[in-house]
């Protein structure tokens, strides 16, 4: 089953079963929380401190971001609203990362990255190094740095995006030898001890694209990265960490969308655009590598979601 909102900035519940999403409701902007199980829906005023929609936390209230603030060689200031849904109450969340010798481009912000682990006392950020921008794994709750990759001694930078393990145990980014190419997807134990290389070149021959998103699978067998081509999509792959084999996920006359890992399963939940226009929902079964088309999508904005619910919708 396809559901679909007249609405962007979309957050699916770590349980999968609510939905929060910002949308107009009588021409007004409105925070809307979905169950997707009773299909009832909450709706709540939208105010204008609010600038998105983050995610929600583990006791089930909406977290809306309301100012980030980035200091160089110091780190991010993060303002929250958590929302309750059931009642409507409002709290502030701040959250102030001290991150020594931070570094982002002020004209890219993707250029710096910071990427703290679920419990938020581990962060992998980019820093300046003595002679280049180095990546270091910070144990936020000690203030000490476990381990620090130094660009001008390896060659490579920190390129971003980083992803956890779900169960925090190692995390996995991209170190760029130049700007623009990437040259190398990695894993690292929480402890900063194992440094693990999982490709030397993820594909030859798009080097100079971006990794934009990487994705464990949920026992950590498997990792999946998108590359970047353009505003409607690119390619998409999936790496066998334990083989070290690149397969890719779209058909050459489709390009990749967006992606999730089916929780507890070895699948993966992806949307594709084909050259037609139309949009196609798939399921991969990684082990058997075979894919299914669940559904055809005829939406003319992106797919900014898509999730799998723990119950049989009606």
């Amino acid at each position: 089953m396809v559901l679909s909102f007249q609405g962007t900035n979309i957050v699916l519940d770590s349980g999968r079963q609510q939905v929060a999403l910002r949308e107009l409701q009588g021409g007004k902007d409105t925070l809307t929380v979905y169950d997707l199980q009773t299909g009832e829906k909450l709706l709540w005023p939208w105010t204008e401190a609010w600038l998105s929609i983050v995610g929600w936390t583990k006791d089930s209230k909406v977290k809306l971001l309301v100012s980030q603030e980035r200091r160089e060689d110091i780190g991010e200031t993060l303002v929250f609203a958590l929302l309750d849904p059931s009642n409507g109450a409002v709290t502030t969340l701040k959250d102030e990362l001290d991150l020594p010798d931070y570094n982002f481009e002020r004209n890219n912000p993707r250029a710096g990255y910071v990427s703290m682990n679920g419990t938020g006392d581990l962060a992998v950020y980019t820093a300046w190094g003595t002679l280049g921008i180095d990546t270091v794994l910070r144990d936020m709750s000690t203030g000490n740095d476990l381990w620090r990759h130094e660009a001008q001694k390896a060659g490579t930078t920190f390129g971003g995006p980083a992803t956890w393990l779900s169960d925090g145990s190692k995390v996995a980014f991209v170190l760029a030898s130049e700007p623009g190419k990437n040259s190398q997807i990695v894993s690292l134990t929480s402890d900063g001890k194992n440094l693990s290389e999982l490709t030397s070149r993820p594909l030859a021959d798009y080097e100079d694209y971006i990794v934009e998103s990487l994705l464990w699978s949920p026992n950590g067998t498997y990792l999946f990265f998108g590359l970047f081509q353009d505003a409607i999509g690119g390619p998409g792959f999936v790496l066998n960490t334990m083989t070290s084999e690149i397969r890719e996920v779209c058909d050459p006359d489709a390009t990749l969308a967006r992606a999730t890992w089916v929780s507890g399963q070895e699948l993966l939940m992806y949307v594709v655009r084909r050259q037609d226009g139309a949009m196609e929902l798939r399921l991969l079964d990684v082990n058997a590598w075979q894919a299914d088309v669940l559904d055809t999508i005829s939406f003319d904005s992106p797919v900014e979601l898509v999730g799998w619910t723990p119950v049989e919708l009606p």
